[in-house]
């Protein structure tokens, strides 16, 4: 998470980033599509 936070700025930039263009996610060094698509899933289910 802290190379995401960093990568992206803040805490509230990643959840911009995760609600809105997930896929961006894969710019950090170790993110993979897998991996974004299991965070979306898990966003989805957060905010049911």
């Amino acid at each position: 998470m802290k190379k995401i936070v960093e990568h992206f700025g803040s805490v509230d930039d990643v959840v911009g980033v995760i609600h809105q263009n997930p896929s961006i996610l894969e710019e950090v060094k170790g993110i993979t599509s897998k991996l974004v698509k299991r965070i979306e899933k898990a966003w989805k289910k957060l905010l049911k």
